[in-house]
């Protein structure tokens, strides 16, 4: 039996301590999530910030803003991470622009959805609480696929995907004259599918994270700005009659001190400005910075 014993743990300590090891590496290379809880953890965020999904990390450029800004938005952050990113901040007053449209209002909890394993970033980077304690959540190299993405990114040394002040920088404009394939209606489609409500709990909840991150702005006497982006004509065209719907009447019902301006169908924008049907490029993001710095006094 000790035989036994002593060779389960020569075949298995070499295997720990290289798990241990390649952990520690692929945790020390750099991300989005790191940066950005490396400016809160070091008092280094303006009283202007930025929230969000997608739609806020590439759509609004902190150094397009005549006020100190920084960017907390995320791929597919939900509004539950907004709302906890939000309370991790210290101080009263300042400025809080959050997105909000046809795409996080009706999304489903981050840990359900195909990129669940963005929940451990959160956690591993962020400091915020994990779904379940699992090794799923707990360790990077649990979910293979993304570990050797992370690493060949760096291995390949492709940027980082956002600039010192949080802005996802990395959808640039196409040269002029160049055919977008990404704004066809199969794409809008395709998109549209990956924002429709999946079942009345999943609104229920977003809408009490809305309500919170609210409370949290009122209670810190911050002021509080939402905004939904531009999207391309071919988007618009295809969202669920009935998401426009809850949409209005959830914007009608916000509280007067909260400030709203639905820009998704502004005539400003076209074809030019957008990397894919919901996204704007580099060129339409900061267009779109300067038109929010001049509508709110950002």
């Amino acid at each position: 039996m000790r035989r036994f014993v002593l060779y389960i743990l020569c075949f298995t300590l070499p295997l720990i301590v290289a798990a241990i090891v390649v952990e520690a590496a692929v945790r020390h290379l750099p991300s989005t999530y790191k940066l950005k809880h490396a400016a809160m953890v070091q008092d280094s965020v303006p009283p202007t910030i930025v929230l969000g999904n997608s739609h806020g990390y590439y759509d609004i450029n902190p150094s397009c803003l005549s006020t100190d800004a920084f960017n907390l938005a995320n791929v597919s952050q939900t509004l539950d991470y907004d709302a906890a990113l939000l309370e991790q901040l210290d101080g009263d007053g300042g400025c809080v622009v959050l997105t909000v449209d046809n795409s996080n209002l009706f999304d489903p909890p981050l840990w359900e959805s195909s990129e669940w394993y963005r929940c451990r970033y959160y956690h591993l980077y962020m400091d915020c609480e994990p779904p379940a304690y699992t090794p799923g959540y707990l360790l990077e190299i649990a979910d293979v696929p993304t570990t050797r993405l992370k690493v060949a990114v760096y291995r390949h040394h492709k940027p980082l995907g956002c600039d010192s002040l949080g802005w996802g920088n990395t959808y640039a404009a196409l040269a002029s004259g160049d055919h977008n394939a990404a704004l066809t209606d199969s794409a809008a489609v395709s998109r549209n599918r990956a924002h429709t409500l999946r079942q009345e709990a999943d609104l229920h909840r977003n809408l009490s994270h809305l309500q919170r991150i609210i409370a949290i702005c009122s209670q810190r006497h911050a002021r509080l700005v939402i905004v939904s982006p531009p999207v391309s004509e071919s988007y618009r065209r295809y969202i669920p009659q009935r998401q426009r719907q809850i949409l209005d009447s959830v914007v009608a019902t916000l509280p007067s001190a909260v400030e709203y301006r639905d820009y998704a169908s502004d005539p400003r924008f076209g074809d030019s400005d957008f990397y894919d049907s919901d996204h704007l490029n580099t060129r339409g993001a900061n267009r779109f910075s300067k038109l929010l710095s001049s509508d709110f006094g950002l």
